[in-house]
């Protein structure tokens, strides 16, 4: 395992070779925070796709929890690609890695979860592939640089990340926010081809499996534009939501 803190440099992308880059989401019964998810994406100033894996648990499936009327007025930007997909819930891993489906993702350089809560600015996409070109991780995230909760917005409250269990520290895990984990095509064909069918949280189980791979450089990223959301229906931090 490779570890490594590093300064993001000012590299001009148009003078390192394109990636083609992938958006996944999974959601459920959020649609408009999806919708908003959505558009964040063809705000980037960085070209890629984006696909969503809309889930609703068995007894539920049905047009009254199908979003996908949603996003049929998104128009991506050109040359790029929205699909939205609709089917069963499963565990949030497995739910996440279905998004890829819907799309040849072999044919992708680089994936980055995208969560639909969250607030992504307009260079997010851009100054992850800088990174990418310049540190040549195989796995990396950052934290948030402040943080919305409920009406209150807490510009100078930067979260390096919502907590690490002792495995996490036993494991060398690094500290980062999980929406904005960023993979190579080789972290993803791992997670693809060994962790598909986890039952359990992505977040965990994405760190611990990929910091402690051999083969695999894990690195925290310097630049953010990522905003963290507590909005009272976070899995792991609605009880962070401030009461008026």
């Amino acid at each position: 395992m490779v570890i490594l803190f590093m300064n993001l440099k000012n590299i001009c992308l148009t003078d390192m070779p394109p990636l083609k880059v992938l958006a996944f989401t999974c959601s459920r019964y959020r649609p408009v925070l999806l919708r908003h998810a959505l558009l964040q994406m063809q705000q980037q100033t960085y070209p890629l796709d984006h696909v969503v894996y809309l889930n609703a648990e068995k007894g539920e499936l049905g047009a009254h929890t199908d979003y996908q009327d949603f996003a049929r007025d998104v128009i991506p930007k050109k040359g790029q690609l929205i699909e939205v997909g609709f089917g069963e819930s499963f565990s949030q891993n497995k739910n996440h890695l279905l998004a890829l489906d819907l799309v040849d993702w072999k044919s992708y350089d680089l994936f980055l979860k995208v969560d639909d809560d969250d607030i992504y600015l307009n260079d997010y996409v851009e100054n992850v592939v800088r990174d990418f070109h310049e540190s040549h991780w195989d796995f990396s995230g950052t934290g948030a640089e402040s943080q919305l909760n409920g009406k209150d917005y807490f510009k100078d409250r930067g979260l390096p990340h919502l907590g690490l269990s002792q495995k996490d520290e036993d494991y060398g895990v690094i500290g980062m926010m999980a929406g904005t984990f960023a993979f190579s095509k080789t972290a993803m064909i791992f997670l693809k081809e060994e962790l598909e069918d986890f039952q359990g949280w992505e977040d965990v189980v994405w760190r611990q499996k990929l910091s402690t791979h051999p083969d695999m450089v894990a690195q925290k990223r310097d630049n953010s534009s990522y905003i963290y959301n507590v909005h009272g229906k976070n899995v792991s931090t609605a009880h962070c939501l401030k009461k008026d």
